[in-house]
């Protein structure tokens, strides 16, 4: 009786286990490119503020 409900029952998991993956894998890409993209971003910014005051000090220093 118990394998005969198991049986029934997992092809209907079957087949959302792709459909699952698929999203997982989604949203870790999406994750990562948002967690990229930021860090570039971020990183981009952290740059033009350093030469900005590097050009500034020696600016100043002159």
């Amino acid at each position: 009786m118990k394998n005969v409900h198991w049986k029934i029952k997992f092809p209907s998991y079957d087949r959302f286990v792709p459909f699952f993956l698929f999203f997982f894998k989604l949203q870790a890409y999406l994750l990562a490119g948002i967690s990229l993209c930021s860090s570039l971003i971020f990183n981009f910014y952290l740059a033009m503020f350093l030469i900005t005051m590097r050009s500034l000090i020696i600016y100043y220093l002159k």
